[in-house]
């Protein structure tokens, strides 16, 4: 399956719909139609919202993905551009399909948690609960340094000292 870059086909839309200094004085009459359009009907917030909130996040061979090419495709279709088409890169292996995840913290006060599982990571079974506690990792590396080291051990081991 040929899988198209979704992030080429989104940057077109949202350069297009981008605002434009209106400062700049322009002389040409094409230039000040297309300064006309951003600035009373651009529609990149509703075309960011749409990919981020409606169609969600997206891993390359994801449902989700190619909801989002197909959405792009038609989008830069009905405003005219012409050749639009869907261009391969070559064979990438397996999706990931995000069906459902809520975090939420409980305790005296119950509040959502907002966070996102990281890409490709193995799915759980069921309710997972854990005792919270803090955790100084600014990257990726830094996180990795405990890897293995937490189950079964104390929090209060790796509680930052102030």
């Amino acid at each position: 399956m040929k899988l198209p870059t979704i992030s080429s086909l989104a940057a077109c839309l949202i350069i297009l719909s981008t605002p434009i200094a209106r400062s700049q004085s322009y002389g040409s009459t094409a230039i000040a139609r297309i300064i006309e359009e951003e600035t009373n009907r651009s529609h990149a917030m509703k075309t960011l919202s749409y990919l981020s909130n409606i169609i969600g996040t997206r891993l390359i061979g994801s449902n989700e993905y190619m909801k989002a090419v197909k959405w792009t495709l038609k989008q830069m279709d009905s405003i005219g551009m012409g050749n639009v088409h869907v261009e391969g890169w070559g064979a990438f292996g397996l999706g990931q399909e995000l069906k459902l995840y809520n975090a939420e913290v409980m305790g005296q006060q119950n509040f959502p948690l907002h966070s996102h599982p990281q890409a490709r990571s193995p799915s759980l079974t069921g309710i997972q609960t854990a005792e919270v506690f803090y955790l100084k990792a600014d990257s990726l590396q830094d996180l990795a340094k405990y890897e293995g080291k937490l189950d079964g051990t104390s929090p209060e081991r790796y509680r930052e000292r102030t």
